[in-house]
């Protein structure tokens, strides 16, 4: 059980006044105003059958397109993409048409999209009743149908984009949308699978930075056309972007003005530094942006084991451990000559995996407000008016710089004993006791709906039964079943074997 702070007493104080208010509602009635409080996402405990990221896989997924027509009731059929997968032992990356050079070979790479795209080949889309890796959809703004006749369902959506070198089915992504579609059910989870690069580093790094303006264009048509099509609110999604997909996740947000939560991973940085805010992820991009930097630098001659942008380019800037590398990483760290990103660039998304097993209940991940990483070390930095974390649990109430030190294995979230959790600040007393008030007025609202619904009904009863008369009792319409642009895919599932019913 939480144990609160002194200092959180008089709060209480106030709670328990409250209590007591709420009680006196339910039989007094006193006006009261109304006023609401959000907060943020929940958070789950680790399933323990989840593989451990802390060692990057060996398996390699490789993913089979297929287009099979699904009939609906009522009607003509959509075409459905759904994708095949299967896992390989060994080296190679995977290749945009499915093949492999050799034993150890590279992902190869081409600048082509799927079906008049710019750039971007797939967007893979994930749900709770399609949540299995070999069960994803494949959707494409350039064929309505494959939005319309999706499983896509109005609500909470994360869209994850993958940096340099990656692919939109690596073993990180997968893990990250299990999780997500574990603590929010009722959620959509899409991946954007783009030509990334090759693992020849300069050329190969420049060739994605010029496609990454294609790539934010692919994503903001998805977007428009989830909007337009499957009632998409842009307030209910959170882009998710690690290094280079960081910016394509500011880009593609930009010009949609109203995306509610942008969380870049390491942002790249190469090509990145001081450029204008609107060639790169900034603050205006959404309406909250928040940023974890591990492996940030701003000198060439760094560039080979360093790759993340070294400025603050967010509502809430996260410097863990200092923000340039990380205590899980050697000092012989990997190389993107030798195929692979750095291991300090890569912990970005490890920390922000593991955020979702911790509430604000608890202070891992806690982080604090401080001028520089020195003045952290050295016990100078205050836990501040209300408690901020890195991570999914981020407090959209505060802006500015923060630091934290993380463990060298997993679990990396250490916990911060010298601040109170969040939930027993003064914030998060005063949300409960906002709540208690909307919870009388609620039931203020209740009783005066229900004495006119009454007065009503009396009211037009008679007239009522005189239009039933007339009509003859009878009434026509069409079949009752979900059209062609409900984009929840209840008649799909039950019409097809290819995607499973999940839960």
């Amino acid at each position: 059980m939480l144990t609160l702070s002194s200092s959180s007493s008089s709060s209480l104080s106030i709670l328990y006044f409250n209590l007591s208010l709420l009680f006196v509602s339910l039989f007094l009635a006193p006006v009261l105003s109304v006023s609401f409080s959000q907060t943020l996402s929940p958070a789950t405990f680790a399933d323990p059958s989840t593989p451990d990221l802390a060692t990057p896989a060996v398996t390699t997924t490789t993913f089979a397109v297929t287009t099979t027509p699904e009939s609906r009731e009522g009607g003509g059929g959509n075409e459905i993409s759904h994708v095949e997968w299967r896992e390989e032992e060994g080296g190679g990356n995977e290749s945009e048409h499915v093949e492999r050079r050799g034993g150890g070979g590279n992902k190869t790479d081409s600048v082509e999209g799927k079906k008049g795209m710019k750039v971007v080949k797939h967007f893979y889309l994930w749900t709770r009743r399609n949540s299995g890796n070999s069960s994803a959809q494949v959707l494409d703004p350039t064929r309505p149908s494959s939005i319309s006749g999706s499983l896509f369902r109005e609500g909470k959506t994360f869209v994850i984009i993958h940096g340099f070198l990656g692919w939109g089915t690596e073993p990180w992504i997968l893990h990250f949308k299990d999780k997500l579609l574990r603590v929010f059910p009722s959620s959509n989870v899409v991946s954007v699978d783009w030509p990334a690069g090759s693992a020849w580093w300069l050329p190969g790094y420049y060739t994605a930075v010029h496609r990454v303006p294609g790539v934010a264009e692919d994503l903001a048509a998805l977007l428009h056309s989830l909007a337009t099509t499957c009632h998409l609110d842009l307030h209910d999604l959170h882009l998710i972007g690690h290094s280079l997909g960081a910016h394509v996740a500011g880009l593609a947000a930009a010009p949609l003005q109203t995306v509610g939560r942008i969380s870049g991973l390491d942002p790249a940085g190469l090509m990145y530094h001081n450029v204008p805010a609107n060639q790169r992820l900034d603050p205006s991009d959404a309406t909250y942006v928040d940023v974890i930097h591990t492996n940030g630098c701003n000198t060439f001659d760094k560039w080979l084991d360093c790759y993340g942008i070294n400025e603050n380019i967010g509502h809430s800037d996260f410097w863990p451990n200092g923000g340039k590398h990380q205590p899980s990483c050697t000092k012989k760290r990997k190389r993107v000559t030798n195929g692979e990103i750095g291991c300090s660039h890569e912990m970005a998304y490890m920390y922000y995996i593991e955020s979702l097993d911790y509430s604000v209940d608890q202070t891992y991940y806690l982080a604090r407000a401080c001028g520089s990483w020195d003045d952290y070390e050295a016990g100078q930095c205050s836990c501040g008016r209300e408690t901020q974390y890195m991570g999914f649990s981020v407090n959209i109430r505060l802006n500015g710089t923060y630091y934290l030190s993380t463990n060298d294995s997993p679990p990396y979230a250490t916990k911060d004993d010298g601040c109170p959790p969040g939930s027993a600040t003064g914030p998060g007393v005063r949300m409960i006791t906002t709540a208690l008030i909307s919870a009388s007025t609620l039931i203020l609202a209740i009783h005066a709906i229900v004495f006119v619904t009454k007065v009503a009904r009396r009211r037009w009863a008679a007239r009522e039964w005189q239009v039933e008369a007339v009509a003859g009792g009878s009434s026509s319409g069409g079949s009752v079943g979900a059209s062609s642009g409900d984009c929840d895919g209840d008649v799909l599932v039950e019409t097809s074997d290819k995607v499973p019913i999940i839960g």
